[in-house]
């Protein structure tokens, strides 16, 4: 078991399978003379959704990368991040498309505890383990400060805010952009505190010399124009992009 916990890429598990379907994919579209309509139709649809799935792994990467180039502080926090019984816990990260994102909110956090254990967070990827969905969106590097201030509380604090979270939030009618906001949450003060270091690191950030970050909508675009030549690919090659962030 690892030490501290991990900032991951939530698309890093599945991408080799990714890459190995996509390249499979293409290769029958060339070598397939007599593929009917459909059928092209829908291996064409298959590329498109593997295609994205890489593009979106290409810019979660990048918005790590900025993140601990911005607030390396806030970064090391959450890359050692334990539970309140001091187990390691990982954060995985994904930028997600506004049609593949689970809720109509720009970013989003989800973790639950595990059946047995209160203190242990649960997800997706398993056992000690948070997911953070942020959109694509001119300010993708805030919103991730935002979802890992509130990570920030709930993991240590898992147990006691599963219970301050549904006496507050399950049985009234509100907006889901006020749960974990509400005037008494720990969760969304720390999230406050966490985007307001982040803006003052990425003030100290420029000021020292580095480049002021592009927005995430653009960078977004021409990945997608980038993605060519996928049929070629070496899928247990790293990505290389045809083009420098």
């Amino acid at each position: 078991m690892n030490l501290f916990g991990r900032i991951k890429n939530g698309y890093a598990p599945r991408l080799t399978a990714t890459k190995l379907s996509l390249r499979q994919l293409n290769l029958q579209l060339q070598h397939e003379k007599n593929m009917s309509l459909g059928k092209r139709l829908k291996i064409r649809s298959e590329i498109q959704q593997l295609t994205e799935f890489i593009t979106c792994y290409q810019l979660t990467e990048e918005l790590i990368r900025q993140f601990r180039n911005i607030s390396l502080g806030i970064f090391l926090e959450i890359d050692s991040i334990k539970d309140r019984r001091g187990r390691p816990t990982d954060v995985y990260v994904k930028v997600v498309t506004k049609e593949r994102s689970r809720v109509p909110l720009k970013a989003a956090s989800f973790l639950s505890h595990a059946p047995h254990d209160k203190d242990a967070c649960l997800s997706e990827y398993g056992l000690y383990s948070a997911v953070v969905d942020i959109g694509i969106a001119d300010n993708s590097l805030t919103l991730l400060g935002h979802e890992l201030g509130h990570i920030k509380y709930i993991i240590p604090n898992l147990a006691s805010y599963t219970k301050f979270y549904n006496s507050q939030y399950s049985n009234v009618v509100i907006g889901l952009q006020y749960v974990g906001h509400s005037r008494h949450d720990p969760s969304g003060r720390y999230a406050n505190a966490f985007e307001k270091r982040l803006l003052e690191d990425y003030a100290t950030y420029l000021l020292k010399g580095g480049q002021e970050n592009e927005s995430f909508v653009k960078i977004y675009l021409r990945v997608r124009r980038n993605m060519k030549n996928w049929d070629a690919m070496d899928p247990y090659s790293p990505i290389v992009s045809n083009y420098t962030f």
